[in-house]
């Protein structure tokens, strides 16, 4: 039987970590107890964490896409780009992306000095945003 228990805590000013009221009842703990306090960097390393923006919303939980995944489907992790739609997501990369437009229109771009990888951004911004209108209609 596994008796361990996982909470969040957010780490405050000077490093202080508060426990919630709840727990410390729970385990008698007094000023001056000590706490041990466990994290598995593993974890953290062989995943690629995808947030919207810059928000770090603390409640959403992280569906974890091994690395090793990535490497052998030949996309490299700095140019993933992810296509979402109600029932599906794509990951792909900005490559690929830039890939679909046709030789033709690559070539106009490449003469014009474009940023391919922000184009790939924007091109699945847009994409992402076109599919999220047609759903809620």
């Amino acid at each position: 039987m596994n008796l361990n228990r996982k909470i969040e805590c957010e780490v405050l000013e000077n490093n202080i970590i508060q426990l919630p009221d709840d727990i410390v009842k729970e385990l008698s703990l007094k000023q001056g107890s000590s706490v041990e306090i466990e994290w598995d960097m593993k974890a953290k390393e062989k995943c690629l964490v995808i947030q919207e923006g810059e928000d770090n919303v603390k409640s959403e939980e992280y569906y974890c896409i091994p690395k090793w995944l990535f490497e052998k489907c030949g996309i490299p992790l700095n140019s993933v780009q992810i296509i979402h739609e109600s029932g599906q997501i794509m990951i792909t990369s900005s490559d690929k992306i830039i890939e679909s437009l046709g030789a033709e229109l690559i070539a106009s771009l490449y003469e014009q000095d474009v940023n391919f990888s922000l184009l790939a951004d924007d091109l699945v911004d847009y994409i992402n945003e076109g599919l999220q209108d047609e759903s809620s209609v």
